[in-house]
């Protein structure tokens, strides 16, 4: 029997080969009944170096499934992935006319506006993506019923290499599979190990594989930005590999003793593997080992943070980073992330405390820093008050369309007379929030992030008001 009702898709790594075989539910929605991982050869940073041995490749890995569920797979979906794809945005505009209600044919208008969009050249659209609608200057997620004169949309061309998309559809044809489509890896990655609330909120995805990191960043239920950067797991084993270790055991030795943080490692223990032959063992100790790692994943954190950053998503990032793929189980990986953030921020309190005032000996200041969520402006906050000695201050964040606000005092700044609990709320008040707390802590949130500046402002005076 071939494919028949059966859905099948196809992911080719840099490392291993996935095939996913589902059925079509009700809703539109697809049952997993079997899926089947095996190594891949033939990849490079995701792109098909070599065609015969990634066909043989998918011949192998689809042989166990077509055995196990009796069917013949002649047509798939398959996900495209590496450094020759990227994102790029493009906004367009409709006006609408009648009694200025939009409605659904003036959505389907501006869709259909994006098929006469052409690739440039030497390049292929893959997907595309609708990000946001705008409605007269302001942004909704569904404009269907709303009322304005002008419709914009922000869409997400997601473009792939010619001939690595050429390459993709020649190593299926090879095994006698017909190509149904094309999809991003990244962003089906993405959309699996994410819940709604969390692409509402807005998140992060990085999916560390072989050759690559893919990033996906969600925001308001919409992918906001699609990016990958070439360095990924291999490039670890490449570096252990320098110790003279054989590859075969490189793998092995990274997942088995391998951790993201130098300083976790407690022991001066050593690690022997196989050599060339009988008497030629290598030996590794697990400092030396956890050292290779760290410095490569530190890269890797930093090229994710600076992707980031060019997102411009960088503070609406309420659900903060999740982690996936291979190398994201690598032990204390997500506390050397949260070790990175926070030495970030130390260097961006650093110059922000450069404008601390001072009145009968308190020192106090203000500032607006990048903070995803209230946890991270926590953290930040904690920063501060170990590099602040006896005084006070009050945090500022934007996320998304809220402001998230708070405010630590020292004993000695409560002496003088500081209650940051109503220090917040006064601050609050002028972003169209509240909040409160005590007289050493305090937290708030707003409505309006275009008054974050002046609700700083407005804390700062009420600090210096207060101390006596």
């Amino acid at each position: 029997m071939e494919n028949g009702d059966y859905v099948v898709a196809i992911d080719l790594g840099t490392n291993t080969v996935a095939t996913v075989v589902g059925t079509r539910a009700e809703g539109g929605k697809v049952r997993i009944v079997d899926c089947e991982v095996s190594p891949m050869e033939g990849m490079d940073r995701g792109g098909i170096k070599n065609v015969d041995l990634v066909s043989k490749s998918i011949k192998q890995n689809i042989a166990a499934i077509e055995s196990r569920q009796q069917i013949t797979i002649r047509e798939a979906f398959a996900g495209i992935s590496g450094q020759h794809t990227r994102c790029v945005k493009y906004p367009y505009y409709v006006f609408v006319g009648r009694d200025g209600e939009i409605r659904e044919e003036d959505v389907q208008k501006l869709h259909e506006s994006m098929n006469n969009v052409q690739a440039p050249d030497g390049e292929t659209i893959i997907q595309i993506i609708p990000q946001c609608y705008i409605v007269d200057g302001e942004e909704t997620t569904n404009p269907v019923g709303s009322f304005g004169n002008k419709l914009e949309a922000i869409f997400n061309f997601v473009l792939g290499d010619n001939s690595a998309v050429s390459r993709m559809k020649r190593a299926l044809q090879k095994v006698d599979i017909r190509q149904s489509g094309l999809f991003l890896n990244a962003v089906a990655s993405a959309e699996a190990v994410t819940t709604e609330d969390e692409r509402n909120e807005g998140v992060a995805v990085v999916d560390i594989g072989g050759s690559t990191t893919d990033v996906t960043i969600f925001y308001k239920n919409s992918i906001r930005h699609v990016g990958v950067i070439s360095m990924g797991g291999n490039t670890i084993n490449r570096d252990i590999r320098s110790y003279g270790i054989l590859e075969r055991h490189v793998e092995n030795l990274k997942v088995k003793y391998g951790r993201a943080m130098r300083d976790q490692i407690k022991t001066d223990m050593t690690i022997r593997t196989p050599g060339l032959n009988s008497r030629a063992f290598k030996d590794i100790s697990l400092l030396n080992l956890a050292t290779i790692i760290e410095a490569r994943l530190l890269d890797i954190i930093d090229k994710v943070i600076e992707l980031i950053k060019i997102s411009g998503c960088q503070d609406k990032l309420g659900a903060g980073i999740v982690l996936t793929g291979g190398v994201a189980q690598m032990k204390d990986l997500e506390r050397e992330l949260d070790s990175l953030k926070q030495q970030q921020a130390k260097n961006e309190l650093g110059d922000l405390m450069k404008d601390v005032q001072e009145k009968n000996g308190v020192p106090f200041f203000g500032a607006i820093v990048h903070a995803g969520n209230m946890d991270e402006l926590r953290k930040a906050a904690d920063v501060a008050k170990a590099k602040l000695s006896g005084g006070c201050f009050l945090l500022g964040a934007v996320c998304g369309d809220k402001v998230n606000l708070v405010g630590m005092a020292s004993p000695e700044a409560i002496k003088a007379g500081v209650h940051m609990g109503k220090v917040i709320s006064k601050a609050a008040k002028i972003c169209c929030g509240g909040g409160g707390g005590k007289p050493a802590v305090a937290q708030a949130g707003g409505k309006d992030p275009s008054k974050i500046n002046e609700s700083i402002a407005e804390g700062v005076k009420a600090i210096a008001e207060m101390i006596q």
